[in-house]
């Protein structure tokens, strides 16, 4: 009797000192998400709710997390935010285009598209007493016989100029604006989600050609520093979640069904091009 007494009261001590344990333990810390918000406006509001979604997706297998936004990235040179992401410690995520990341996993790319297939469309600002002409063009060889405005350094730069597209290059965006319209070069493609805010903000005579668009594979992604692979992990998983579960479909049909309706990419001639620097086909993600 007193042997099992002993058992049991040593049974119940170790049970309340388990308990106690258990009750002292902290709570698990929040897991530090620090994002460069490299841009303004409807897509990024729309990247960070993504963002969000892809977080919360990750909590029940990776706990906790803290996200701050920090929107002085905006004023980043190029070279300055590779630098701060690879290194990890003022920021750890952002988003960023189809370019090759580095092979010492410096920046690691979170292989799921943000924007699925919409980022690669790029329609044409022309000149508004061209619009007649610009209805008459269907094809590459069209495009050819005339000049692309774009910025340097810039990837679809670099994607033209792949595909032997006669290019003229200038080292702001809006100068390439004032440029089209002192007939330096012939049109200037811009990504469809941003054509529209460019033409308000650019000299009055150009205009959204409504005949043509570009198409090359441009897909966007998030962007996480090598030095936090816990972190590319819990991204991997969430954007997996949200991908496969209807999220991601919510989230973009409620950001860009309406801005979809306007660019009527469906009515207009798709001139496709290619574009080398990406690795691997995203079809599979691109519907909407």
């Amino acid at each position: 009797m007193w042997n099992s007494f002993k058992h049991l009261a040593g049974a119940k001590i170790l049970s309340g000192l388990c308990c106690s344990l258990a009750m002292a333990a902290p709570a698990q810390e929040p897991y530090a998400v620090k994002y460069a918000q490299i841009e303004f406006g409807s897509k990024v509001e729309y990247q960070e709710k993504v963002l969000r979604a892809a977080l919360d997706a990750s909590v029940a297998e990776h706990g906790p997390y803290e996200l701050t936004l920090l929107p002085e990235a905006r004023d980043w040179s190029n070279a300055r935010y590779v630098h701060n992401l690879q290194q990890g410690i003022v920021v750890n995520l952002s988003w960023g285009g189809s370019a090759p990341v580095p092979e010492d996993g410096a920046r690691v790319r979170i292989d799921y598209p943000i924007l699925k297939g919409l980022n690669s469309y790029r329609l044409l600002l022309i000149n508004r007493d061209r619009d007649i002409e610009f209805s008459g063009y269907s094809t590459l060889q069209d495009l050819m016989r005339l000049k692309a405005g774009q910025v340097t350094g810039w990837v679809d730069t670099k994607i033209l100029r792949h595909n032997n597209v006669p290019t003229v290059e200038g080292i702001h965006l809006n100068n390439m604006k004032t440029m089209l319209a002192l007939d330096r070069f012939d049109y200037l493609p811009l990504a469809a989600l941003e054509v529209q805010e460019e033409v308000k903000s650019g000299p009055r005579r150009l205009m959204i050609d409504d005949n043509l668009a570009i198409y090359y594979p441009s897909p966007m992604f998030y962007m996480v520093s090598g030095k936090h692979p816990d972190l590319v992990k819990r991204m991997n998983s969430g954007m997996h979640t949200i991908t496969y579960n209807g999220v991601l479909d919510n989230l973009f049909n409620e950001h860009f069904s309406a801005t979809l309706d306007r660019l009527n990419l469906s009515q207009r001639t798709i001139i496709k091009l290619q574009n080398p620097f990406i690795d691997r086909d995203y079809d599979s993600f691109i519907r909407w």
